[in-house]
């Protein structure tokens, strides 16, 4: 090869050292996020770094066209002591005692209720589209997601292995910046969803969740 030039490869001294996974991977799925998503990345590195937690923050945007995401980062402690305690799916939810809504429109409200009853008959979580949820690693291994899956953690709830399903309650503020993405389109890719999933649970006979329980503070 012309310019090249050789010389023998000195024998490795010591091997790297191994790199451990983070504990906790918080994925963002953001859409015209980008004036919230630094503020987001910062209160849940924040609450990561104050409670001793390694883990990560993935950011995946959904083609925004202005740049962009939106979590409840103080629930993260609370959700992974629910997996440490033993549950497979941790959900923080607006509609277990102890949990609620605040400046919410009451057309919004209504619409959750009944997206939320609606998937009753595919799982029993109460708040089964929040968008604040752990799930364990190894009870994702094989799961098929539907790339129109509208709500990532229904479609989670019902195709993954989850068996034991831990709602802990939080209070969901209505967005002081951003875009909702609510629109007539969206409710009927959800009514799709929804059918797709009980089409998918009746042929494949699956068994859902087993157990639900809200979660308990230590020591109470």
């Amino acid at each position: 090869m012309i310019g090249s030039a050789w010389a023998p490869i000195a024998p490795a001294t010591a091997a790297r050292p191994a790199v451990s996974p983070p504990v906790v991977s918080i994925v963002l799925p953001t859409y015209n996020e980008h004036e919230r998503i630094a503020e987001c990345i910062d209160a849940v590195m924040f609450v990561m770094t104050a409670n001793g937690i390694d883990g990560e923050v993935i950011v995946v945007d959904d083609n925004s066209p202005d740049g962009t995401a939106s979590i409840a980062p103080t629930l993260l402690p609370r959700l992974l002591q629910a997996l440490e305690s033993g549950a497979d799916f941790a959900v923080g939810s607006r509609y277990v005692a102890g949990g609620g809504t605040r400046d919410w429109p009451l057309a919004r409200w209504i619409l959750s209720r009944l997206a939320c009853l609606t998937a009753r008959p595919l799982t029993p979580v109460r708040d089964a589209t929040s968008g604040v949820f752990l799930i364990r690693r190894d009870v994702l291994r094989g799961v098929h997601m539907s790339t129109r899956g509208f709500k990532i953690g229904l479609e989670l709830l019902v195709r993954s292995k989850a068996r034991v399903v831990v709602e802990v309650p939080y209070l969901f503020v209505g967005r002081s910046a951003g875009r909702s993405k609510l629109t007539v389109g969206e409710v009927f890719g959800y009514l799709y969803q929804l059918a797709e999933l009980a089409h998918w649970r009746w042929h494949r006979r699956k068994v859902g969740v087993h157990s639900i329980r809200r979660f308990q503070e230590p020591g109470s």
